[in-house]
């Protein structure tokens, strides 16, 4: 497995069909990444140079054949499901009207770290069953 190294197999078997989303980066929603389940590595949040849990999960992307890395910390944002073909979410980014020809703008949905995004995120997902949730306030926008 290289370079990463999970200390823990979670909640799924290694080579499960699994759904994660992450938060998106620059705080504007989520995002869903479809993989094969490789593992897990949980650190606390009193890491040394991090003031906040960080949380790595370790998937193999569907149709892709290398190990890929999804990292959270300070404020850690991952929810995974089993299986694929979960329900997708609504667009983190909306057109934006542009003055000049040729260029396209899109702007977010809703500011940085509006609580909406959560709020969509469990409405877009209600009938999904979470086998590991590490956000600690993303209910709590519901």
């Amino acid at each position: 497995m290289g370079r990463y190294t999970p200390n823990e197999d979670g909640p799924l078997t290694p080579g499960e069909k699994c759904t994660v989303y992450t938060a998106a980066g620059s705080g504007f929603g989520w995002a869903k990444h479809e993989a094969r389940w490789c593992g897990l590595d949980r650190r606390p949040a009193d890491a040394g140079w991090m003031p906040g849990a960080i949380c790595c999960v370790y998937i193999t992307p569907k149709r892709a054949r290398k190990l890929r890395c999804l990292m959270t910390y300070y404020y850690p944002t991952i929810l995974v499901a089993r299986g694929w073909g979960l329900p997708d979410l609504r667009p983190n980014f909306v057109p934006e009207p542009s003055s000049t020809p040729g260029v396209h703008v899109k702007k977010g949905r809703h500011t940085f770290g509006d609580p909406a995004w959560d709020r969509e995120l469990a409405e877009d997902t209600a009938d999904v069953t979470f086998e590991l949730e590490v956000h600690p306030h993303w209910r709590e926008a519901v």
